[in-house]
């Protein structure tokens, strides 16, 4: 797989597939991730995040919840979170089909 960054923020992928060579181009995705330390289930979420492949286009960025009072009293009960753009995408565990989809939905991948 070969990768060009063509724009700041865009990447174009190239992949070899039975002789053809197929282009998908998207915008970098920046997922507010909503934890802290101790919590078992943000470290799932984490892992299953790395596990779709996808950190070539999503960067986290990962937020203390315990290091906001603001955070803290909006996500204490909810944690992990996933948002973009101010959109919630999970809470509490993934489900990697449904981001994916709902990703799809909003845009964000093709």
């Amino acid at each position: 797989m070969n990768i060009e960054i063509t724009t700041k923020h865009t990447i174009q992928l190239k992949k070899q597939f039975q002789g053809e060579v197929i282009f998908l181009g998207f915008e970098k995705i920046r997922l507010q991730f909503y934890t802290k330390s101790g919590c078992s289930l943000c470290e799932v979420a984490k892992a299953d995040l790395k596990k779709l492949h996808l950190n070539l286009i999503i960067e986290i960025e990962e937020i203390d919840i315990t290091s906001d009072t603001k955070f803290f009293e909006k996500y204490k009960y909810l944690i992990p979170v996933g948002e973009l753009d101010g959109i919630r995408l999970f809470t509490h565990r993934i489900n990697t089909k449904a981001l994916i989809r709902r990703l799809k939905k909003m845009g964000r991948l093709h």
